[in-house]
Order: C-alpha cells, then structure tokens, then sequence
C-alpha cells in the first residue's frame, strides 16, 4: 500500500464520516461497488482520476480536497500538522472556522511570548 493511496482514502473515510454518510451510501451515490469504497479508505487500492471525481461528487467536495497537502511517505511519518489537517476535516464548517480562530490566537500568543 503506497503512503500517498493510504493519505487519499484517511481523507476519504474522514469526509465520509463527517457527512454521517455509510460507506453503502457513498457507493450507492458514486456508482463504485462498496467492498471497493472500503478498499479505497484503507488505502489498498490507488484510485484513478475518474474514481476520485465519483467519489468528490457524491461526497460534494472539490476533487482536489483528496490530495492537497499530500506529499510522498507523508502518511508513513503522520506529522502533527497532517493529524490536525484531518481531525479539523472531520468538523463542520461552523467548527472548522470556530477552531481556526482559536489556533490564530494560540498563534498570536505564542508570537508575543
């Protein structure tokens, strides 16, 4: 399994699930075949192009929301910064503003300090 297929299907799995969708329902909505939805979130399947536009349509998120910030053997090392990434995409929008708010002060603190 590739570091890169691993940090795709965390994301998709965390947006799934942060939607309160099944991984029937996101099968039933992208037209992929559920054992291959569960496939790609453990990450032992690559997902093509056209795959990951099913699944950003069914989960109607912007295609590019499976991949950004991801870089080679990222997922093998899970840094701080990507465990955060992935806990905040997990949060509505109303948290995900709320919590960014509060890591701007925390920021803004740690600068003064």
């Amino acid at each position: 399994m590739s570091d890169i297929a691993e940090a795709v299907g965390k994301r998709i799995y965390a947006i799934r699930t942060s939607k309160h969708m099944s991984r029937k329902d996101l099968a039933k909505r992208s037209g992929l075949h559920l054992t291959y939805i569960g496939q790609l979130e453990r990450g032992e399947r690559n997902a093509t192009i056209a795959t990951l536009e099913s699944v950003s349509y069914a989960l109607n998120v912007p295609i590019e929301r499976f991949v950004e910030y991801i870089t080679p053997g990222m997922a093998s090392q899970e840094t701080a910064a990507n465990e955060c990434y992935n806990l905040i995409l997990e949060q509505t929008p109303r948290t995900q503003k709320r919590l960014l708010a509060i890591l701007q002060n925390m920021a803004q603190l740690h600068q003064i300090q």
